[in-house]
This record gives C-alpha cells, sequence and structure tokens, in this order.
C-alpha cells in the first residue's frame, strides 16, 4: 500500500474595499471556499486538472478573525492549488485576494510558521 503525501498550505484572505462597502463576511464558510477552489480549477485547469486533484483537495482550517485558510492537496500537484489561489478574486461575489504564507509537509510545521 502506497501512503499519499500532502502538503498544506498556509494563506491569509484580504478582503478588498472591507471599509468602503461595510462587507458581511460571516458569509464565507470552509464549504464556499472549497467549492470555489473547485471551480476555479476546473475553469483555469479543466476536467483533467480537477480530476487529479479532487481526491485530495481539503479546507482543513479557516479562522474569520484571523483571515487564515489551512489548505491540504496532494505533493504533486500543490502548483495547481498554488495559482489558483493567486487567481481567484471573488468568494460568494465578495471581492477577495489571497497571500500564500507557508508551504509545508506537515500540519505541525505549518503551526510553526
Amino acid at each position: 500500500m502506497v501512503r499519499v503525501k500532502c502538503r498544506y498550505i498556509v494563506a491569509r484572505l484580504k478582503f478588498e474595499n472591507e471599509r468602503d462597502r461595510g462587507i458581511d463576511k460571516t458569509q464565507i464558510t470552509i464549504k464556499l471556499i472549497l467549492n470555489e477552489l473547485k471551480r476555479m480549477i476546473g475553469e483555469n485547469y479543466g476536467d483533467m486538472g480537477l480530476g487529479v486533484i479532487l481526491r485530495t483537495l481539503r479546507v482543513k482550517y479557516f479562522n474569520l478573525d484571523t483571515r487564515m485558510v489551512m489548505i491540504c492537496c496532494a505533493r504533486d500537484y500543490n502548483e495547481i492549488v498554488c495559482n489558483v489561489l493567486s487567481l481567484t478574486t471573488q468568494i460568494n461575489s465578495l471581492p477577495v485576494t489571497y497571500t500564500i504564507i507557508h508551504k509545508a509537509g506537515t500540519i505541525r510545521k505549518c503551526q510553526e510558521a
């Protein structure tokens, strides 16, 4: 049996024009983030890209106060997730951007960063 190696990507959400519009940030959940990632992977990499990464793509952690997101994916396809994070401009019609803070092989190393 072969072990599936994962990478954990820690990113920070930044809401665009937060002061101007009074954005209701409570609308954003783990499920919305995951669905938006899947949609963007399918849009940019097609069905093949979505198929290879869908098995291991998970949002492990999201904190609305610190705006930190921890995403788990297969080690071989972590660059796809990083590219899609940089291309994502909105979640649930709220304009956002991601800043990738750290990539690691274990959750413990991500917590240390």
